[in-house]
C-alpha cells in the first residue's frame, strides 16, 4: 500500500482547528494554529501544523514550534515541548524587539490622534 493512497479523516480545516484548541488550553491565547502540511511515514500520516507567536500591536511574529495531529484520529500525537516554545519565544522576540516596539508606539500615537 503505497502511503500517497491513504485517505484522510481529518481534513487540512480540521487538523488547524484541533491544533488551535490544543495551543488555546495548553499554551495560551498569543500563540495561533497556522497552516498545516502533511507528513507521510511507514506509522502513519499526520497534519503539522505550525504555533504562531503574536503580538495584539503587530500580529503574527513567527513560528515558535509545531503541532502535530494524527491524520486518522485526529488526536495531537506530538507539539513541540514548552521549554523549546519558551527558549524560541525569547529567541523570537530578541529579534523583533525594535521592530514591535515601533509597531506598539505607532498603535499608541494613533489612538492619541484619534481621540
Amino acid at each position: 500500500m503505497a502511503l500517497t493512497e491513504i485517505r484522510a479523516a481529518i481534513t487540512e480545516k480540521q487538523a488547524q482547528l484541533i491544533a488551535g484548541e490544543f495551543i488555546l488550553d495548553h499554551i495560551g491565547d498569543q500563540v495561533l494554529a497556522g497552516d498545516p502540511w502533511p507528513i507521510h511515514s511507514a506509522l502513519g500520516s499526520a497534519w503539522v501544523v505550525p504555533m504562531v507567536l503574536t503580538q495584539s500591536a503587530f500580529g503574527p511574529v513567527g513560528v515558535i514550534g509545531v503541532v502535530v495531529v494524527d491524520e486518522n484520529t485526529g488526536q495531537v500525537i506530538a507539539s513541540t515541548p514548552a521549554d523549546t516554545l519558551n527558549e524560541n519565544t525569547d529567541r523570537l522576540l530578541e529579534g523583533q524587539g525594535a521592530i514591535l516596539e515601533t509597531a506598539f508606539q505607532e498603535m499608541i500615537a494613533k489612538g492619541h490622534m484619534s481621540s
